[in-house]
């Protein structure tokens, strides 16, 4: 009986679990942010223009040069991460979103549990584990970092953020 009575407040448990996931999850705006359908398409673009060279750019060109220019971040991650949720708070908290805001540095939130929309980005970019940062310039990749931080050692906070900042020139 009391096995019973434990599977069936365990299987209770479960949708308050996953729900409570959810708003953690969902209550910071910067997590919305997902790159656009046409994002890929872009960076090949770039990837392409410059090793040809040739010619004036068409309008579409020009816009996907504009979508893939400057520094972009591209996080690879999802909600249940405990490692990638500790990273978004750290840098929400270190005022990092604002910075980048104000520098014109993209950051988009790739969603690798939804396989649907993130399969592209994940094949794309070669991510194999979350948290990863992808970093970009001018649609190409200069820097990488994966996997979360221990942020219960002396020191790696700082580490990290200093990282960060020189990663996306804000040092």
């Amino acid at each position: 009986m009391k096995k019973i009575l434990l599977l069936v407040m365990m299987l209770l448990s479960l949708p308050l679990a996953a729900q409570s996931y959810s708003v953690v999850a969902h209550k910071d705006s910067f997590l919305k942010n997902t790159p656009p359908a046409e994002f890929l398409e872009a960076v090949h673009f770039m990837q392409e223009y410059d090793s040809a060279k040739n010619g004036p750019l068409s309008p579409e060109q020009a816009k996907y040069e504009q979508m893939a220019s400057g520094i972009v971040v591209l996080n690879f991650s999802f909600f249940a991460c405990h490692p990638c949720y500790d990273m978004w708070s750290f840098l929400g908290e270190e005022g990092i979103f604002e910075l980048w805001k104000e520098k014109g540095v993209r950051y988009y939130q790739v969603d690798v549990a939804n396989r649907k929309l993130s399969a592209p980005y994940v094949k794309e970019f070669n991510v194999h584990s979350s948290p990863t940062l992808v970093f970009l310039i001018d649609g190409k990749e200069y820097a990488r970092r994966r996997g979360g931080v221990d942020f219960s050692k002396s020191g790696e906070d700082k580490k990290f953020l200093k990282q960060i900042k020189t990663l996306t020139k804000l040092d």
